[in-house]
């Protein structure tokens, strides 16, 4: 399922499923989580029992909530790029196989985070790059929920994940901080306040008289400053200085 994945996503194989909020290769991830499977009929079956249906044949899933019939469909907001329009678009189309209709609304950043700010969405796509360090206190704490443009724009509150955080923001023995935040991969795996998709790859690659080329895990993946040429190596004559 990974690879058939990635090439539908234009990302030619490079891209790992994530199952939680850090890196894929980071100790914190929790081994023991696995992706969900991907299953439509299951998907369908869990709608069924949940209530949705298609009452008068339109293709579309709906249930009566309050006394009205609701539609499923929802809005997501999206950064204006093209692999997000890739994406959304493969979303898109296998969400309405099982009669739900995402509409994509694709903004500039400035305008995307306004409106994540003021919580006009029924859902957003996004991307983070962390610090290896872990610190999920932003972006995951109940305390930043109501805070006037929080990173915690989803409102998730959990109070074993806040005791986890508060205990992360005071141990300091590594052993005990990974069993930390691996509980806390799993509390987020089960509750879902996001569903994570996939961490990108990339390909770099420089000439050979550049030397001490650093490449990071995480950000930021390159770091300049201890590189320089060596024009005696591979360089077409000297470098001027």
């Amino acid at each position: 399922m990974q690879d058939r994945r990635s090439r539908h996503l234009k990302l030619p194989g490079l891209g790992v499923l994530q199952t939680g909020p850090f890196f894929h290769k980071h100790p914190a991830t929790n081994p023991n989580i696995n992706p969900f499977e991907y299953n439509l009929e299951k998907a369908a079956e869990l709608l069924r029992e949940a209530g949705w249906k298609d009452s008068n044949g339109d293709g579309i899933l709906d249930k009566e909530i309050d006394g009205k019939t609701i539609q499923f469909q929802f809005k997501m907001l999206a950064y204006n790029m093209e692999q997000t329009h890739f994406t959304l678009s493969i979303y898109a189309e296998i969400l309405r196989k099982i009669g739900i209709v995402l509409v994509p609304h694709f903004l500039s950043w400035t305008e995307m985070q306004i409106q994540m700010d003021e919580g006009k969405f029924d859902a957003f796509t996004g991307g983070w790059g962390l610090s290896w360090q872990i610190n999920p206190n932003q972006i995951w704490h109940s305390n930043q929920a109501d805070v006037a443009k929080g990173s915690n724009r989803v409102h998730f509150k959990n109070d074993d994940a806040d005791r986890m955080i508060e205990e992360l923001l005071i141990e300091f023995d590594p052993k005990k901080r990974i069993q930390l935040a691996r509980e806390f991969h799993a509390i987020v795996h089960e509750e879902q306040p996001y569903t994570f998709f996939y961490a990108p790859q990339n390909i770099m690659a420089w000439r050979k008289g550049l030397k001490n080329v650093i490449i990071n895990q995480t950000r930021p993946q390159a770091l300049p400053f201890p590189w320089y040429l060596d024009d005696s190596i591979g360089n077409e004559g000297p470098i001027r200085k």
